[in-house]
């Protein structure tokens, strides 16, 4: 946790906890499977196909790796994923995600070695956006909604029972009416593809001290690895909070599936949400908000009344430290 290059405002006594405690589930004899859905490592994903496809052709391996140079070997490895990007242009990126795809193909019978293969060409096409010559406006929802698709395709090759764990964007249960047209959220496939069976819990608060990484004003998100402030935000007005606990405060959850159904109107009743992630602006800014009805968010959504920020850690003479200010 303390070399990690992840991002920083994970960098928490609350995921050092939930490590611990999946570690002595483990111990235990209580089997514990943790799957990686995401497609944000595409160096060491092609390294490792490429290394999987030389054990039976080493010459092709070769041939595939010299093609691929701009995304695999030593340095891209030690990159970030959006910084390896960030360091081309979209002709190199577009050639080696071609060139992955015959990769894939190359791998033939060995089913994880192809699908190892598959991954860094998702990690490209999925991010492409972050080209240094890019533009904005040739990256439109559907683009947008490549990597949430991404994920629910590695969810679901995964087994049909599990904890899905992710920013509220990616989790939402239904289509995002209203806000993001066009863009299909993970959660939204997964409920397509499994009704019922996928449920998402949400949050809200009353008032919430965020842990985030805090961007410039006018400027673009930051560097996800930079230190983390606390930025305090109130109740939103409008919002699922507010909607759920009323003027009286409290916390509280609600089970949106057992709700008789002459609360239909209420559920239809647009919400307010705003998308706070490992960045966040210490005033809300429209472009961040939405209002979106509980039936496209979620199935139970809970209200924390005073929800305290995540308690960083530091690591001073190599010793772990927490941060206890708001404990």
């Amino acid at each position: 946790m303390r070399t990690a290059p992840i991002f920083r405002v994970l960098k928490t006594e609350a995921f050092v906890a939930c490590i611990e405690g999946l570690r002595t589930r483990a111990g235990r004899g209580i089997a514990v499977h943790i799957v990686g859905i995401d497609c944000q490592d595409s160096a060491r994903d092609a390294d490792l196909a490429l290394r999987r496809l030389a054990q039976r052709d080493a010459q092709a391996a070769d041939e595939f790796r010299a093609q691929l140079a701009p995304i695999t070997g030593a340095e891209p490895s030690a990159m970030r994923h959006p910084d390896l990007l960030r360091s081309l242009l979209l002709k190199p990126m577009e050639e080696c995600s071609a060139v992955v795809e015959l990769l894939e193909q190359a791998c033939g019978a060995d089913a994880e070695a192809a699908h190892t293969a598959r991954r860094p060409r998702r990690g490209v096409v999925a991010m492409r956006i972050e080209a240094k010559d890019a533009r904005d406006e040739d990256y439109d929802m559907d683009s947008f909604s490549w990597r949430d698709r991404h994920l629910a395709e590695n969810i679901l090759a995964h087994g049909s029972r599990g904890v899905f764990w992710a920013h509220r964007h990616h989790v939402l249960g239904g289509s995002p009416r209203g806000a993001l047209e066009g863009c299909e959220p993970t959660g939204s496939v997964l409920r397509r593809k499994l009704e019922w069976r996928y449920r998402t819990v949400l949050f809200d608060h009353g008032i919430a001290r965020i842990s985030a990484v805090v961007p410039p004003l006018g400027e673009a998100p930051p560097d996800a690895t930079q230190p983390a402030e606390v930025v305090v935000h109130d109740i939103l007005p409008g919002s699922l909070a507010e909607a759920v606990r009323g003027g009286t405060g409290g916390s509280c959850w609600i089970d949106m599936g057992k709700l008789p159904q002459l609360w239909y109107e209420w559920r239809e009743t647009p919400r307010q949400v705003d998308w706070p992630g490992f960045a966040a602006r210490r005033e809300r800014v429209s472009e961040e908000l939405a209002a979106l009805p509980f039936d496209a968010l979620g199935d139970v959504p809970v209200v924390m009344d005073n929800l305290p920020a995540a308690r960083s850690l530091a690591s001073p003479n190599g010793s772990w430290v927490f941060d206890r200010e708001f404990e």
